[in-house]
């Protein structure tokens, strides 16, 4: 697929409300399935009603739009969709989990890629967690995933550890950013 280049002041970054939900959610329903289709693709593709929870009190969806087109996402879990592999690591941290949040997605659509969209969004995604009153974001990424990896590193994320989650998961590096 060809990349578009575009520049970035033509990309608006925004959470995406409950009015929005039937606008955007069939488009990232469409991005999680065709990046789950990429050659050599670690996403982990969840049922729809993973991705329904996000627009509930317990998470946000943060929207990367050019004029009304959605291409791309970050998923904000609060402190009840902390996975539950951080439940030890914030009892070794004395962290409090309605302190902290997870990254648990950034998606963007493919033909938008290397415009630093990505990059951007993180940033967005870790202000808005701060903005919202968190003082802790956690994310995983398998090990293979350097692009993730190299993400969280460059936002200021530090390594924790690494697990072999469930069979599903496969083995995963544990990241951890105080805001």
């Amino acid at each position: 697929m060809d990349s578009i280049e575009l520049q970035s002041s033509h990309v608006e970054y925004r959470p995406l409300t409950l009015q929005d939900k039937s606008t955007y959610f069939p488009t990232i329903l469409t991005l999680v399935h065709a990046e789950s289709q990429q050659p050599q693709s670690l996403l982990k593709c969840w049922s729809p009603s993973f991705y329904e929870q996000f627009w509930t009190s317990d998470g946000s969806i943060l929207g990367a739009l050019i004029g009304e087109t959605l291409v791309g996402f970050a998923l904000l879990g609060f402190s009840a969709l902390i996975p539950a592999i951080w439940v030890s690591y914030l009892d070794d941290l004395g962290i409090r989990r309605e302190q902290c949040g997870a990254c648990r997605s950034i998606i963007i659509a493919a033909s938008y890629r290397r415009n630093a969209i990505g990059s951007a969004l993180f940033q967005f995604h870790m202000g808005y967690a701060q903005a919202q009153g968190l003082k802790h974001l956690f994310g995983t990424a398998h090990p293979d995933n350097t692009g993730s990896l190299r993400l969280f590193q460059n936002g200021g994320f530090s390594l924790v550890g690494q697990i072999d989650a469930h069979e599903s998961m496969g083995p995963r590096i544990l990241l951890h950013k105080s805001l």
